[in-house]
């Protein structure tokens, strides 16, 4: 589907990506726990960048393809509101043309879903 489909908002307390079917995935910025960019090695007229925000450290809770309407606006916040995001990184993932995990971002506590934080201890693996 083409990323013109596709939307992402923001505000003070969530990130909400909203796919082409109209279902949302929200996540809390006070439960973010990393941020990353998945690149692809597909044909040109493909989606091959897609930002992930993370709630744990597995899948991410919210994703949407880099050319969405209203992304550029929301990574355009994260280095104001994630004062540790990696430019590098960043810079890193939007010259990748070929299938890659780009952690742009970690916090230093998980959110467990009882409530409870933890610190992460390097239990997260840095990916390239």
């Amino acid at each position: 589907m083409p990323e013109s489909l596709y939307r992402v908002k923001f505000d003070d307390v969530a990130i909400t990506a909203i796919h082409p079917t109209g279902s949302r995935n929200v996540v809390r910025w006070d439960k973010l726990t990393k941020v990353t960019i998945r690149t692809a090695d597909g044909e040109p007229w493909e989606l091959d960048l897609f930002w992930g925000f993370h709630e744990d450290a597995f899948d991410p809770s919210a994703a949407f393809p880099g050319g969405t309407p209203g992304a550029q606006k929301l990574i355009d916040s994260l280095e104001k509101r994630l004062p540790d995001l990696s430019a590098e990184q960043v810079e890193k993932a939007m010259c990748s043309n070929g299938n890659a995990l780009f952690e742009v971002w970690k916090s230093d506590t998980i959110h467990l879903k009882d409530g409870r934080d933890i610190p992460v201890h390097g239990w997260i693996r840095k990916t390239h």
